[in-house]
C-alpha cells in the first residue's frame, strides 16, 4: 500500500505499543540476564531511508530490554557488520567480523546476546564455535532473536514462556 510506511517490530513495540504498556504486562521479569543487545550494520541504515533510531547509536532494543528488567548491557560494536550474507561466499570474513562482536559483548559481561537480525544470529551462533576455533578464545555466548529474549518475559504480547 502506498504512502504507508514500513517499521520494524521494535518500532511497534516501543513506540506503537509503547514501553509502559509492555512493562505492565511483565510477569517473568529477566532480572540479573546481561544482554548485550546488537542491531547489526543494516537495521538503522540508511537512516535517510530507515528513519528507525539513531544509525551510530540506536536504543530501541536497549529500551526493550531494560523494560523487560534484564540488565542490558552497552557494547561499542553494537551497530558494526557481523559479516553478513559473506557467510555464503567468504566465511573468514564472518568469523573476523564476529569474533570483534562476541569479544566486545563477553568484555562487557554478558550472558548473551539479543539480536534484530536472522542472518547476525545466525553469524554470531551457528558460527561461534568456529570463531572459537580460529581466535583461540572461548565464548560460550548465546545468541538470541529479540523476541526469545524479550517474550518470555510476557512483556512482549504473544511472549511464551520456554517451558510452556
Amino acid at each position: 500500500m502506498a504512502g504507508r510506511p514500513v517499521l520494524h517490530v521494535l518500532e511497534i513495540l516501543v513506540r506503537d505499543i509503547g514501553l509502559a504498556r509492555i512493562a505492565a504486562a511483565i510477569r517473568h521479569p529477566l532480572t540479573g540476564l546481561k544482554v548485550a543487545c546488537y542491531y547489526g550494520c543494516l537495521l538503522a541504515r540508511p537512516p535517510e531511508i530507515t528513519g528507525f533510531d539513531d544509525p551510530e547509536n540506536p536504543t530501541l532494543m536497549d529500551q526493550l530490554m531494560q523494560v523487560c528488567r534484564s540488565d542490558s548491557h552497552r557494547v561499542p560494536h553494537k551497530t558494526e557488520c557481523c559479516g553478513a550474507s559473506f557467510s555464503i561466499t567468504d566465511t573468514s570474513i564472518v568469523l573476523d567480523l564476529s569474533n570483534r562482536i562476541l569479544s566486545m559483548a563477553q568484555a562487557a559481561g554478558a550472558d548473551c546476546i539479543a539480536t534484530a537480525c536472522p542472518l547476525c544470529q545466525l553469524n554470531l551462533d551457528m558460527r561461534q564455535k568456529d570463531i572459537e576455533a580460529k581466535s583461540g578464545h572461548r565464548y560460550n555466548l548465546p545468541v538470541f532473536l529479540l523476541h526469545a529474549v524479550a517474550g518470555p518475559s510476557d512483556g512482549v504480547p504473544g511472549g511464551r514462556t520456554v517451558t510452556g
